[in-house]
C-alpha cells in the first residue's frame, strides 16, 4: 500500500514516458533503479545526485526520504510537460 507522500509523487499515467506500462511498473522500476544505484555507487544520505533525463521522477521519488538536509537531488529534463508536473507535485 502506498503512503500519502508516495501517492502525491505518483504522476498520472499519461506523463509516464519511461517505458513503464502502468503506475505499478513505474514504482517497481524506480525501486529497481535505486537498488542498482545503491549497489554500485557510494550513495549515502549526504550524497548529491544528478540525473539527466529525469522525466517525472521515477528515480527522484526513491530518494525523497533517503537524503539528509546535506544531501540533494537535481533532475534535468527537456520535455516541458514533465518539467511542469514535477515542482507542483
Amino acid at each position: 500500500m502506498l503512503t500519502d507522500l508516495e501517492k502525491d509523487l505518483l504522476p498520472p499515467e499519461e506523463l509516464i514516458m519511461d517505458g513503464s506500462a502502468s503506475q505499478s511498473d513505474f514504482i517497481n522500476g524506480g525501486v529497481l533503479m535505486r537498488r542498482i544505484l545503491e549497489d554500485n555507487l557510494p550513495i549515502t544520505a549526504d550524497s548529491q545526485i544528478l540525473e539527466v533525463g529525469s522525466a517525472v521522477g521515477r528515480i527522484a521519488r526513491q530518494f525523497v526520504n533517503r537524503l539528509s538536509e546535506r544531501g540533494s537531488y537535481t533532475g534535468i529534463e527537456i520535455m516541458p510537460a514533465l518539467v511542469e508536473w514535477c515542482p507542483h507535485n
